[in-house]
């Protein structure tokens, strides 16, 4: 064997022994998520988390839609002729 065969058998096992290593606290965390009683309220409590956090993006957006119509009402009114103003050609906002 010279050491380029060397070379490339330690670097399958070392290689090898890291993705075994990786799968295996795959496969830990999965069947720890999975598991018993303790594992699954555990799960429960993420699942709660996110649908809470879930309702606070949902009553975020509801807020953001009419924040968005109070402005465009707004930008009307402003938009509008005002009673007792003189007309110009040009618009208000035009430098």
């Amino acid at each position: 064997m010279n050491m380029r065969d060397l070379l490339l058998i330690l670097i399958l096992v070392v290689g090898s022994g890291t993705m075994a290593v990786l799968l295996g606290w795959m496969w830990h965390r999965i069947s720890k998520l999975e598991g018993g009683r303790e594992d699954r309220s555990e799960l429960g409590n993420v699942y709660q988390r996110l649908d809470a956090l879930r309702d606070q993006v949902f009553a975020a957006e509801d807020e953001m839609a009419r924040l968005n119509e109070r402005v465009d009402f707004t930008e009307k009114l402003l938009d509008a002729p005002r009673a007792g103003a003189p007309e110009t050609d040009e618009p208000s906002g035009a430098p």
